[in-house]
């Protein structure tokens, strides 16, 4: 969600800060500042255990929890999507299903997909909102792999594809996409329940 910065190395930064400050401190004023300054370690542990809980674990209870988080900051997009493909490839056309696996926390995001005839792995996943209607977008830039033992493999190749989710049902998303080897084409994913 916030993947211009890990939100929990900032924090952690900032308890190891406060930390060092605390010790700066307590030395000044306090001739067991070798105490204090254990407690500041232990605070600093103790924050990045929780932060680390949260990002990991307990934000999608939250989510879940508070349904306008969604709207507010960012939806949580975790789970299986089935994918319908429509590409164009110079004069050809086709269609090819697949599934995407949408891993989110907190910090990250990435989407793996599977098809009969390839893999497609993230490369830089960043969501964004639009400025105007407040929609969540994708930008997913992927490299593709075809799976050995096909008599017709397509090449490994890279693209890119701006996905919208559909404002009146969280769970579809829908866009188009491009690759580095003239291809083009639409994404349908619908969330498997």
């Amino acid at each position: 969600m916030m993947l211009t910065f890990a939100l929990r190395k900032v924090i952690v930064v900032i308890a190891g800060l406060y930390a060092a400050i605390l010790i700066v401190v307590l030395s000044f004023f306090d001739r067991s500042g070798l105490e204090g300054a254990l407690i500041a370690l232990r605070f600093a542990v103790a924050l990045d255990i929780m932060l680390a809980i949260f990002a990991g674990i307990t934000w999608r209870w939250l989510w879940r929890k508070v349904p306008n988080l969604n709207r507010w900051l960012y939806p949580d997009l975790n789970g299986k999507w089935q994918v319908q493909i429509q590409w164009r490839w110079k004069d050809k056309t086709g269609e090819t299903n697949a599934t995407a696996h949408i891993k989110q926390s907190l910090t990250g995001l990435s989407m793996h997909l599977v098809s009969d005839e390839s893999e497609s792995s993230t490369l830089c996943i960043v969501p964004k909102r639009d400025a105007e209607s407040n929609q969540p977008l994708l930008f997913y830039i992927y490299k593709n792999e075809p799976r050995q033992g096909l008599k017709s493999r397509q090449d490994p190749h890279n693209g890119a594809a701006l996905l919208k989710l559909d404002l009146d049902n969280p769970n579809l998303l829908v866009g188009n996409y491009f690759t580095d080897r003239a291809t083009r084409g639409h994404y349908t994913m619908r969330r498997v329940k």
